[in-house]
């Protein structure tokens, strides 16, 4: 009797260690976050974990983009950013959007994916190029 009431002792002493050994005591997680890591930009940009592809929407890495840029003002119909970069950081955010490019003989591109287009065009009043996205009623335009 003794030696069972040792062992069933020893038995419920171990199970107890091993559970709370292998029990976490914090679990920390974050959203699936999509990032700016297109494979192939015609489709957007997604990330690839295993067999799951996270697709972002045109509006989610519109949203990624204008977060890099300063908002300067805004006139009722257009919020005006402005990013550094000149055309080499306009064309890159351009190309992480999804959608089939299209270029028009002026240079400018644009891309529609979801009913949004994007274009990436060199503006006729500051010279510069420009990035503008549809955004509610207003117009979100960076440059």
């Amino acid at each position: 009797m003794k030696r069972t009431m040792r062992f069933l002792g020893v038995l419920l002493v171990t199970l107890f260690l091993s559970s709370s050994f292998f029990m976490q005591k914090e679990v920390t997680a974050a959203p699936i976050l999509c990032g700016i890591k297109s494979v192939e930009p015609s489709i957007g940009a997604h990330s690839l974990m295993g067999d799951v592809t996270i697709q972002c929407s045109g509006s989610q890495v519109w949203s990624f983009i204008r977060s890099t840029a300063t908002f300067t003002n805004s006139t009722g119909k257009v919020n005006n950013y402005n990013n550094t970069g000149g055309y080499s950081r306009a064309s890159e955010h351009f190309n992480k959007m999804p959608g089939k490019t299209t270029v028009k003989t002026n240079g400018t591109k644009i891309k529609t994916s979801s009913g949004k287009t994007v274009t990436l065009y060199k503006s006729t009043s500051t010279k510069q190029w420009s990035l503008s996205y549809p955004n509610g009623s207003m117009t979100d335009k960076i440059r």
